[in-house]
C-alpha cells in the first residue's frame, strides 16, 4: 500500500507495457487489475488521461478524472460540441449515448471532431441522461 497520497490533478503511474503508451498522450487509461500499473483503456474503470512521460522512465503522469477543469483527449470518431464523451477500447473518446458512463463534455473545438483530432473535454464523470 502506498504510504503517501496525491492531492493534485496529476499522479505518476508505471506502464504495464511501456511501448503501448508511447505517443499516446491524450488517451484514456485504466489501472491494471491487482497492480499499480496502467494501460490504455479497454473496458475497465477510466482512471485518467495520459499527460506526459517522465524522461527516460517507463512512468507517465496521468491527469486524473474528477479533479475539475478540462482534459485534452483524442477523439475516436465524429463528436459534435457540446456532447458527452466516453472512453472507447484503445483509449480514444467517442460520443456517449443515454445511460453510458461519460467522462465529460466536449467543449472545443466547436466544429465536429474527427478520428484522431485533439479535443477539449470538461471533466465531469456522470452517467449520461
Amino acid at each position: 500500500m502506498r504510504e503517501t497520497y496525491v492531492d493534485s490533478a496529476y499522479r505518476p503511474y508505471k506502464a504495464a507495457v511501456a511501448a503501448d503508451l508511447l505517443g499516446k498522450e491524450g488517451y484514456v487509461v485504466e489501472q491494471v487489475a491487482g497492480a499499480e500499473t496502467i494501460q490504455l483503456y479497454t473496458n475497465g474503470i477510466p482512471l485518467g488521461v495520459l499527460h506526459s512521460r517522465l524522461e527516460g522512465q517507463d512512468v507517465w503522469t496521468v491527469r486524473l478524472i474528477g479533479k475539475g477543469g478540462t482534459l485534452k483527449c483524442v477523439a475516436g470518431g465524429a463528436i459534435n460540441s457540446p456532447a458527452y464523451v466516453k472512453p472507447a477500447n484503445g483509449g480514444k473518446v467517442v460520443a456517449a449515448a443515454s445511460g453510458n458512463l461519460s467522462i465529460g463534455v466536449k467543449t472545443s473545438p466547436v466544429v465536429a471532431a474527427a478520428d484522431g483530432d485533439v479535443i477539449e473535454v470538461v471533466d465531469n464523470l456522470v452517467t449520461m441522461p
